[in-house]
């Protein structure tokens, strides 16, 4: 049989350290007079980063919307449905964004996506499978009447349509009926 050659194992003694101990602070060198420092200099602390989508989507290789949702399956493994409202309010909200003229970061499309949201009623309590179906059938409805409308009256036709979404219309989805109502705008 073979020899326990096991060693019992020796723990070097610890000090105890106060818990008011705070270790010197760690100063920066600074570069004499002339010389350019070789590392840059921190980001001020309480500005965020602003990440622009393209960057964004080249990075993660997916749209931002399925990061905004925060869907528990990879993207690439996401049944095709879900993809396709995915890609549709993705369109929307980029669409939107270039009409206002806001810059395509990753806050400002939060930031309107959460507004549609707010307007169809859309909080955290409500299920992602169901906001997304909501915000896509906004999405879906908008573009197919964009043909229909001139520039100038867009806005006036997706505040309707968030009317008429809110209000809880069954034929929401159906693009003639969406057109019959709002033929009154133009």
């Amino acid at each position: 049989m073979a020899e326990d050659v096991r060693k019992p194992i020796t723990v070097p003694e610890v000090k105890h350290i106060s818990p008011d101990y705070k270790p010197p602070g760690l100063k920066r060198p600074q570069a004499a007079k002339g010389e350019v420092p070789i590392s840059p200099e921190p980001e001020e602390e309480g500005k965020p980063e602003i990440i622009s989508l393209e960057s964004f989507e080249k990075e993660s290789g997916y749209p931002y919307v399925a990061d905004y949702y925060q869907l528990d399956t990879p993207y690439e493994f996401i049944d095709s449905g879900t993809k396709e409202n995915l890609e549709e309010i993705d369109i929307f909200v980029k669409d939107r964004l270039t009409d206002e003229g806001k810059e395509p970061t990753l806050k400002n499309y939060s930031k309107l996506l959460r507004g549609i949201e707010k307007k169809l009623g859309i909080d955290d309590s409500t299920m992602r499978n169901l906001a997304i179906i909501k915000v896509a059938n906004l999405a879906r409805n908008f573009n197919l009447v964009l043909d229909a409308f001139s520039k100038t009256v867009r806005k006036k036709v997706l505040d309707r349509l968030l009317k008429m979404a809110v209000a809880g219309y069954s034929d929401f989805d159906q693009t003639e009926f969406v057109l019959e109502k709002l033929g009154g705008i133009v």
